[in-house]
């Protein structure tokens, strides 16, 4: 089936098809309106290729991967068709999706599913593309390489060891695929009858699933976003992850902002931009989890890093007014971008391979928390 150019999106900001004259861009790093200035016009046709919901996952998905693959595709569909003069395209396939000026891919960590079509998209010399470098995609998939990574240059994360499935554990832990998305196959083990159970459904799962081994720290699951540009980034706030208490961690949801102090987001923002310091190649979307341990919740530890869209993104296209994929492509075109860091305070705002400005976002969000389930859908959330 081909994909399907979206000229009134369910979830469009204003009514109709725009295809309005470009005025003068605001001077940066003042935001750019909604409505005001798109992409520079060799990006008009834009594709959204979601590996889950075109079929490039296997015939029967994981539901729980499905519905989230569909709640982030339609969102940010929705968006790119309220940028002026801008199609927004539902690819269904690889190639499809590189037949246009400019393209978003979003895919499982699974199998180096992302890398792979990032590395075949790349071979397009005039496709524009939003997503990760291979390389930093292999890095941030590859849990147990992620962890060796973080550890070497001093960010605090958890503990994580190949399970060699040859003596149960003598505390609590966690175990998940190394290379898993989602909550796919992700256990917490309290006792060996635990550990039995998890190695025989490891053993009937995929013959080459290779399997993690991380201590299990009480506390809250926290997740924060950003934009990363040729040579900026924005941050977006720090949200809460719902997840099931069942063992299994499915993912329920979420809220923005979380409830944190400021002493307590402080030290999020400055995990998370200390490892992004240390990446080479992050771009377009990129996805933090955070946990916040109970017992020391001013040492946040970094449990993953997804180097593509999440499904965070439907709750913050709520929570902020602005556009903020038209927001982040006009600013990516742009010829000539100074910014000025101003987060956090005191902080170096240089990444591995270039000088970057890191930037928190202020922008107008909703008077009162928001909170949405897996599937995208709303509770509290202000009327768009």
């Amino acid at each position: 089936m081909r994909g399907r150019a979206l000229p009134n999106a369910s979830e469009d900001r204003s009514d109709g098809e725009h295809r309005l004259e470009r005025s003068a861009p605001s001077p940066y790093p003042s935001p750019p309106k909604t409505g005001a200035r798109g992409p520079e016009k060799k990006f008009r046709r834009i594709a959204v290729l979601e590996a889950v919901c075109a079929g490039l996952c296997g015939e029967s998905p994981e539901p729980s991967l499905l519905a989230e693959g569909q709640a982030m595709r339609d969102a940010v569909l929705a968006d790119l068709q309220c940028i002026p003069g801008c199609t927004a395209i539902a690819a269904s396939s690889l190639d499809e999706a590189c037949d246009t000026d400019a393209a978003i891919l979003i895919a499982p960590e699974t199998d180096g599913l992302l890398a792979r079509l990032v590395t075949s998209a790349q071979q397009r010399p005039a496709l524009r593309l939003w997503n990760a470098t291979p390389s930093a995609i292999h890095l941030c998939t590859d849990k147990l390489e992620l962890a060796r990574h973080l550890t070497a240059h001093g960010i605090a994360t958890l503990p994580t060891d190949l399970e060699t499935w040859t003596a149960p554990p003598i505390s609590r832990c966690v175990i998940k695929p190394r290379d898993g998305a989602g909550s796919w196959l992700v256990r917490r083990v309290d006792d060996a009858a635990d550990w039995r159970r998890v190695r025989t459904e490891y053993a009937a799962s995929a013959a080459t699933t290779i399997a993690l081994r991380q201590p299990f720290v009480p506390g809250r699951a926290l997740s924060i976003a950003a934009w990363f540009g040729d040579d900026f980034v924005d941050w977006l706030p720090i949200g809460e992850q719902r997840l099931s208490d069942d063992g299994r961690f499915r993912y329920l949801g979420g809220r923005l902002p979380a409830e944190l102090t400021a002493d307590e987001a402080a030290a999020v923002l400055f995990l998370v931009q200390s490892a992004a310091a240390t990446i080479p190649g992050l771009r377009g979307y990129i996805g933090f989890d955070v946990l916040q341990p109970a017992d020391n919740p001013l040492r946040p530890l970094l449990v993953e890093i997804n180097p593509r869209f999440t499904t965070s993104y439907v709750g913050y296209r709520r929570l902020i007014a602005e556009n903020l994929l038209e927001r982040w492509l006009t600013i990516s075109c742009a010829t000539a971008v100074s910014a000025v860091s101003d987060f956090p305070a005191g902080s170096s705002a240089r990444t591995a391979d270039t000088a970057v400005a890191h930037r928190s976002i202020l922008l107008p969000i909703s008077t009162a928390p928001i909170e949405f389930d897996a599937n995208g859908h709303f509770h509290g959330a202000p009327s768009r």
